[in-house]
C-alpha cells in the first residue's frame, strides 16, 4: 500500500505522536459513573431546579398575581326581602289583560300598515 506519491504522508504519519491513555482515566470515568447514579428524580429534581433557576417561578407567580389585582371586584349579592312565592303572587294578582288585548291589536294593525301603505299599482 505504500506509493511513491504518498512517501510524504507516510513519513509524517510516522513522526506522529500515538495516543496514552491518561493515568487518571479510569478514575475519571468511574466519577462520571457516581455522579450519574446520584442525580435525584421526581421531586428532588424538581427542587433542585427551583433553587437554581427561582426567577422564572418567581416571575409567573409576581405576573399571576398582577392579574389577579386588576380583577374587578365582585359585590357579593344580597338576598331580598321578599320571597320568591310573595313575588309571584304579586305578579298572578296584578290584572294587565286589558294591556295585552290592545298590544295583540296594535300587532294585527302594524301588518296590515305594510299592506295599507303599498301603491296599489305596483301590485300589477
Amino acid at each position: 500500500m505504500k506509493d511513491e506519491e504518498h512517501d510524504e504522508l507516510w513519513d509524517l504519519l510516522g513522526k506522529a505522536r500515538k495516543p496514552e491513555v491518561s493515568s487518571f482515566f479510569a478514575a475519571n470515568v468511574m466519577r462520571k459513573v457516581r455522579e450519574e447514579a446520584a442525580k435525584p428524580g421526581g421531586f428532588e429534581a424538581f427542587a433542585l431546579w427551583l433553587r437554581r433557576k427561582w426567577f422564572i417561578p418567581a416571575a409567573a407567580a409576581a405576573c399571576a398575581l398582577a392579574v389577579f389585582a386588576m380583577l374587578p371586584e365582585r359585590l357579593p349579592v344580597q338576598p331580598s326581602e321578599d320571597s320568591l312565592d310573595e313575588m309571584a303572587l304579586a305578579v298572578a294578582e296584578t290584572s294587565d289583560i286589558h294591556l295585552i288585548v290592545e298590544l295583540d291589536t296594535l300587532v294585527a294593525a302594524d301588518n296590515n300598515a305594510v299592506w295599507l301603505e303599498a301603491d296599489p299599482s305596483s301590485l300589477f
